[in-house]
C-alpha cells in the first residue's frame, strides 16, 4: 500500500507515549518516500499558548497541504493534524 498524507497516521491527540512514537516512525517514513518534506512554521499559524510540547511542520509533496505533529510533554498528550 502507498503513502498519501491522510494515511501516514490518524489525525488527532495521541492516546499515549507509544501512539506518538508510532506517529514520529510512519512520518520519518513518510519523508524517505518523498510523501512529505519538513518546513518552517508557516507565518500564518499562530500556536495556541495552551500547547505543551514542541512541534514539527510538515508539507505533502502532493497537495501541498501543511501537516503538524505536536511533541508530548508531560501531561500534555501531543497530536498529528492537518493545519491546511
Amino acid at each position: 500500500m502507498s503513502i498519501t498524507c491522510e494515511t501516514i497516521f490518524p489525525e488527532g491527540p495521541f492516546k499515549d507515549f507509544r501512539a506518538f512514537e508510532d506517529c514520529d516512525d510512519a512520518i520519518e517514513a513518510a519523508l524517505n518516500k518523498g510523501v512529505l518534506e519538513l518546513v518552517h512554521k508557516p507565518d500564518w499559524y499562530a500556536q495556541p499558548p495552551n500547547e505543551g510540547g514542541p512541534s514539527g511542520y510538515f508539507k505533502c509533496v502532493k497537495d501541498g497541504s501543511i501537516w503538524k505533529i505536536s511533541v508530548p510533554e508531560r501531561t500534555y498528550r501531543g497530536y498529528w493534524k492537518k493545519l491546511k
